[in-house]
């Protein structure tokens, strides 16, 4: 009789166990942290019957199962579950090795939290089922990531099952991918809290094969957790995680990066900023991470208060993070620091490092320098690098970030001016140059800011000059001219440091606070205010006029301009208009042969076309050349 309430009521825990439990994005089942507790503690009445026979069956006082219960519900719920699960046939003898165990001394090394254990301690306490329950545990000890901790798990441990229910991946970083993953409940916890997330959280993951890469990073992240002030636009990771030769690093989930708000990949069909208000607000976010480029360089400190540098080396549009992007709280952070290099300063408050012997080091004393070929394969790519950086005797330093820097606000700038189709006519331009993607050229062995710059610089001031806003020129000249002199100065040693960059930048923005005197939309019609020194110039476009245009049309995000005949719709791109410098560009025409067209509309993605016949009953959809198609 009691071997049938005990097979009873064990197979009625093993049931609720596993309707409570989950399964990780690979369909791996594991129990999540605190789900055994929660069963036996809803089934108390249920748990003290089964210990009661199981005294019973062992010969030990009945006495005894208080003692037994509170043992089970405070550090052996998950022994005591792994058993249930493992006990096989013979349940009543291996259960009573449960009893026993629970009733001695010195059996702490069996607590939940000291789980999993070796096979030799699980074969040695449980010599029954003891290689049953060394498989069975690892699904109750399911990976946990702690806050602004690192966890590592290897060895046996790797047969602990990861936690994310879904995973996605994202993007790439320098050296590793980003995935977004949804993490179970209670698997992600704070010890100087003693909190844990009460429902699955999303985060950005990105992982690292464990060479020096991964490590690296943590290491300068690491750093930054230790100062005493923090910036509140440098990105730092919540958790790490080391599972056999993968290392991650955990980070809120953003928006989007940069370069994908920038370019229009992340709101294809958004309108150009077209207030005063809006332009203020993406330029002071500019400012925002001058200053925290300024924190990394200027602000560092370490446990003993001693200045330090941290030279981020790999700044870019895609390394910068937009939280709630078009939101009443949108934030740039800059995030990815997998070659960045933390460096003691001088005397003169700074130091060289060559890029391919990246160097940790404090003030005066010795340096270590270790050779990374990640590195070395990077030297001299990217378009937001700094010349040194392609010179055969280049070295970097912060001036080599504020170089980057530079043509991240170059981006922004023609972002405020004319949305994303202003950022891509940009880089057409410099695709076209016979260097490549760049911001500067190098002629004799000397560089030199790129002509296509100081070109496109010269038509942003231009267009500002022409803005219903009348002090967006003053914004767009001061911004430009100061990038051109200072910022994106050929020669490392000449550009200011980015202390003066944020506090240029700064003093420009209280532009915007003025009161303008002109606050139009640029929409509105009106005959337009121009100095006598200016002349404005006019061209016009290519279009075929032998049949009558009928009618005209933009895209929602005004980068597709369509000119509609009886059969034949005329195609411009407003980046190829934007990026001509001699001469306007020809349409792309489609022919509509024996038809006639009532309307046509257009997204940035399609083109519609609705013919006019009796019935309703013919839509017309032309996909629109991609840019990168474009430029095949």
């Amino acid at each position: 009789m009691t071997d049938a309430v005990i097979s009873s009521l064990c197979e009625r825990f093993a049931t609720r166990l596993k309707e409570n439990s989950s399964l990780n994005y690979n369909r791996h089942r594991f129990f999540r942290n605190g789900t055994v507790r929660k069963v036996f503690e809803s089934n108390q009445q249920d748990l003290r019957e089964l210990l009661r026979c199981l005294c019973q069956a062992n010969g030990t006082p009945l006495t005894q199962v208080p003692d037994l219960l509170r043992r089970t519900l405070t550090d052996l719920s998950l022994t005591f579950a792994i058993l249930l699960f493992a006990r096989g046939r013979q349940e009543r003898d291996v259960l009573r090795q449960f009893v026993d165990l629970a009733l001695a001394t010195g059996t702490g090394r069996f607590a939940d939290t000291k789980l999993p254990i070796p096979l030799e301690t699980a074969t040695f306490r449980f010599p029954l089922q003891g290689v049953e329950f060394y498989n069975k545990q690892f699904r109750f000890c399911a990976v946990t990531l702690m806050k602004r901790e690192e966890v590592v798990y290897e060895e046996d441990r790797l047969q602990c099952p990861l936690p994310y229910l879904q995973e996605t991946k994202i993007g790439e970083g320098a050296f590793g991918q980003v995935w977004k993953v949804r993490i179970e409940e209670q698997h992600f916890q704070s010890r100087s809290e003693r909190t844990a997330n009460t429902e699955a959280l999303e985060l950005a993951r990105k992982d690292f094969q464990l060479r020096r890469e991964g490590r690296g990073e943590q290491e300068i992240l690491e750093k930054i957790l230790d100062q005493p002030r923090r910036h509140k636009n440098i990105m730092v990771a919540l958790a790490s995680l080391q599972y056999g030769p993968t290392y991650s690093l955990f980070f809120p989930l953003a928006s989007c990066n940069l370069w994908q708000y920038l370019n229009g990949v992340y709101a294809e069909d958004r309108f150009p900023p077209s207030t005063w208000e809006e332009k203020k607000d993406i330029y002071s976010r500019g400012v925002t991470l001058a200053g925290a480029l300024a924190f990394l360089h200027h602000e560092f400190r370490d446990q003993k208060l001693e200045v330090l540098s941290c030279y981020h080396l790999d700044l870019k549009p895609h390394n910068i993070l937009v939280f709630d992007a078009y939101g009443p709280s949108e934030t740039w952070k800059i995030t990815d620091f997998g070659l960045s290099r933390v460096k003691g300063r001088g005397l003169d408050g700074e130091a060289d490092l060559e890029l391919v012997m990246p160097i940790i080091g404090r003030g005066h004393g010795r340096q270590r320098h270790i050779q990374e070929p990640s590195t070395l394969n990077r030297r001299g790519e990217g378009t937001y690098l700094a010349p040194e950086c392609s010179l055969p005797s280049g070295r970097v330093s912060s001036a080599s970030d504020v170089w980057s820097f530079g043509c991240i606000i170059s981006l922004v700038m023609s972002y405020i001016d004319s949305g994303h189709s202003g950022v891509v006519a940009f880089a057409r331009q410099r695709r076209r140059q016979d260097h490549g993607d760049k911001f500067y050229t190098i002629r004799h062995g000397k560089p030199k800011l790129s002509p296509v710059v100081i070109a496109w610089y010269e038509k942003l001031k231009h267009r500002a000059r022409a803005s219903s806003f009348a002090m967006e020129h003053e914004v767009v000249s001061r911004t430009l001219d100061f990038l051109q002199k200072y910022v994106l100065h050929p020669i490392r040693d000449q550009r200011v440091s980015s202390r003066e960059v944020e506090g240029t930048l700064a003093s420009i923005s209280g532009v915007f606070h003025r009161r303008p005197s002109e606050t139009r939309s640029r929409w509105r019609l009106r005959r337009p205010s121009f100095s006598s020194a200016y002349t404005p110039s006019y061209e016009k476009l290519h279009i075929e006029t032998s049949a009558p245009i009928l009618g005209t049309a933009f895209a929602p995000g005004g980068d597709v301009l369509l000119f509609q005949s009886q059969q034949k719709v005329q195609v411009f791109f407003l980046d190829e208009i934007l990026s001509a410098v001699e001469q306007l560009p020809k349409p792309r025409v489609i022919n509509i042969p024996r038809a006639s067209l009532e309307c046509v509309t257009s997204s940035s993605g399609f083109i519609c076309a609705c013919l006019a016949r009796a019935c309703f009953e013919v839509l017309h959809h032309f996909s629109i050349p991609t840019m990168s198609d474009r430029d095949n």
